[in-house]
């Protein structure tokens, strides 16, 4: 019996070990492909990330050695030539090498875009528009990318069958029960891996992180981990960020929102004189990976010169900080006022955005006509369900445009989208109008039609042909005769794809937010920390019009609203206001930047309003 059992045993540890370091190792592979980040540090610290990460992988590997071990108890009570058992094995060998090299091969090869772990983020953008969820990459990138994952999968299959999976547990028939309950002990064993501990403390992401640099708590972090930790907290997540007693994150929420709270009043004067007319034709243009670090009047490179230009002549707001970190993020955040929320995107649960008030909808009961422009598909990322949901009644997309201009692996390029938008503006019958364009050309592979021999690279180059193509349909309403009545506003939708390597969280969320047109009397820059939810609240403050139903925007030029931006990534949120900047890392549960006149207000008031921001979408049934 001992010998049997042993054998037994051993089969199942070898699983258990196997599995482990097979991901161990696929770590120091994510960080080989990302040579250009990971090639600085030492040989030290890649063996932390091994070390750091090891008991995630261990998590993770005891999921997997489960259904080894109800097999090697079925090996024991099978007949010696029972055929079946070991077939099923094979095959659970190479779907688990598939699986795993599946996980760690979309996330090397996500990470540069993203700068975060691989969750289901990308299954959500694939499940909304296969094509656009592509679109980012070549067709041969696609190819070598499957045929990697393929390789390397069955390489893992093979090294799991030939070091466990293929070896034989006999048993003789009176000691066959007693093997099978120590079996069953084991796998009941692999309770503490899995879990992580026997304290409160369960298996987390934060687990893996050893560093204060957070690419190298990444390359730690378990791929397959990463991704099952997503799915199991896709929704419900008002919990996860319960802070306090719900009556008192509400309070502490209200009370930030005066300005006697946070201090720092607007420096803007009367909101009555901004406008010119109380009811402009309005523009928003959102700006594909646009950022700061491209304008010089915010302190960047010469880059998108036509957009510093009219900030420069217009409103310019120098602390702007994108809400979120993708496009479905940015959207409710700049039409409705919605912050980011970086565990969850509000769009993909139409059911509850579709109850959120917007600015659209608000504009649709002063009598305008709302319009949406974009050269892509319009259900990517349930786009045009929100869009409906929030009173556009037109929306152009790529399907409206021939197939010869179908040109970009976005479709179509931005200045045929915005060359439709404006024959429509100078075609359509006097009216209040709300047009958003959202531009796409600038996003990866960065293939445009268009070269400027200042830059060589794809990104630059891209960008500046967005910003080429936005100056000429600004300068073009600026010569039309309505111009006088007309409000543009310019925002990104997330932070830059250039420069590459940003790490600093402020750095990679501050972007412009640029204000123009003949309707416009206010013109300079302003100080104030916003960010995108702010539009909302502000455009229609300018107009006289209430937005008390947009709870979490805030008019940037009202003295008696207190000024504060939120943003966040996966991993942390940011708070800045004129006397706090603060970087909290819900992974960890820690404040990672902390300045502040006053630490412990300020950090309730950022809490409570992340509380407050997940319990109102979990509520909103």
């Amino acid at each position: 019996m001992l010998i049997t059992l042993k054998s037994a045993i051993l089969k199942f540890l070898l699983w258990f070990v196997v599995l482990t370091a097979l991901m161990a190792l696929l770590k120091w592979g994510f960080m080989a492909y990302n040579s250009d980040i990971y090639a600085a540090y030492s040989w030290g610290q890649w063996w932390q990330v091994l070390w750091s990460g090891l008991k995630m992988d261990m998590s993770v590997a005891g999921y997997l050695t489960i259904i080894p071990g109800v097999l090697i108890i079925a090996q024991l009570w099978a007949h010696p030539r029972n055929k079946v058992i070991p077939l099923i094995s094979k095959i659970y060998c190479w779907l688990a090498g598939v699986l795993i090299a599946g996980t760690a091969v979309a996330d090397a090869v996500l990470y540069p875009f993203w700068g975060f772990k691989l969750d289901m983020t990308p299954l959500f953008y694939f499940s909304t528009s296969p094509s656009a969820a592509m679109a980012s990459v070549s067709g041969w990138f696609v190819f070598l990318g499957i045929l990697v994952w393929l390789v390397i999968g069955v390489a893992l299959g093979f090294v799991l069958w030939y070091s466990a999976g293929c070896r034989k547990v006999k048993c003789k028939l009176e000691r066959r029960a007693a093997s099978t309950g120590v079996m069953v002990l084991l796998i009941a064993a692999l309770f503490l891996p899995i879990r992580g501990s026997v304290t409160v403390s369960t298996m987390n992401p934060s687990r893996a992180y050893f560093s204060t640099d957070m690419r190298l708590n990444h390359a730690a972090v378990n791929p397959a981990f990463s991704l099952l930790y997503s799915a199991a907290h896709q929704g419900g997540d008002d919990e996860q960020f319960h802070f306090m007693d719900d009556a008192e994150a509400a309070r502490i929420f209200a009370q930030s929102l005066r300005v006697d709270s946070i201090g720092g009043k607007v420096p803007c004067g009367n909101p009555q004189g901004v406008l010119s007319t109380p009811r402009p034709d309005i523009y928003i243009i959102i700006l594909e990976s646009f950022s700061a670090h491209l304008m010089p009047s915010l302190g960047g490179e010469p880059v998108t010169m036509g957009l510093d230009s009219i900030a420069r002549s217009g409103l310019s707001f120098t602390k702007a900080f994108a809400s979120g970190f993708r496009t479905d993020r940015a959207i409710p955040a700049i039409l409705s006022g919605y912050p980011s929320m970086p565990t969850q995107s509000a769009m993909k649960d139409i059911a509850r955005c579709e109850r959120i008030p917007s600015l659209s909808q608000e504009l649709v009961e002063e009598g305008y006509e709302c319009a949406y422009y974009y050269g892509g598909d319009a259900n990517f990322t349930n786009m045009l369900a929100f869009l409906r949901a929030a009173g556009f009644a037109k929306v152009v997309s790529d399907k409206d445009f021939p197939i010869s201009e179908r040109l970009s692996k976005w479709g179509v390029h931005d200045h045929l989208v915005l060359e439709k938008a404006l024959q429509d503006a100078l075609e359509r019958h006097p009216s209040r109008h709300f047009t958003v364009i959202q531009t796409s050309s600038s996003h990866e592979p960065f293939e445009v039609p268009y070269s400027n021999p200042r830059f060589p690279d794809k990104r630059r180059n891209a960008l500046a042909y967005t910003d080429s193509c936005v100056t000429t349909f600004v300068n073009a309403l600026r010569k039309d005769t309505n111009w006088a009545n007309t409000l543009v506003i310019l925002v990104p939708d997330h932070y830059s794809v250039y420069p590459q390597g940003l790490t600093d969280p402020l750095a990679r969320h501050h972007v412009p937010l640029v204000l123009t047109g003949g309707a416009l009397q206010f013109k300079g820059q302003v100080d104030t920390p916003v960010d995108h939810t702010a539009i909302a609240a502000t455009v229609l403050g300018m107009m006289g019009l209430p937005h008390d139903q947009l709870r979490f925007s805030r008019d940037a030029f009202d003295p008696g609203t207190a000024a504060a931006a939120l943003f966040s990534s996966p991993g942390f949120f940011g708070w800045v206001t004129p006397t706090d900047t603060l970087v909290y890392d819900y992974d960890q549960r820690l404040f990672t930047i902390s300045h502040s006149n006053d630490t412990a207000t300020a950090r309730r008031r950022m809490l409570a309003t992340i509380q407050t921001l997940y319990s109102d979408f979990a509520h909103r049934q």
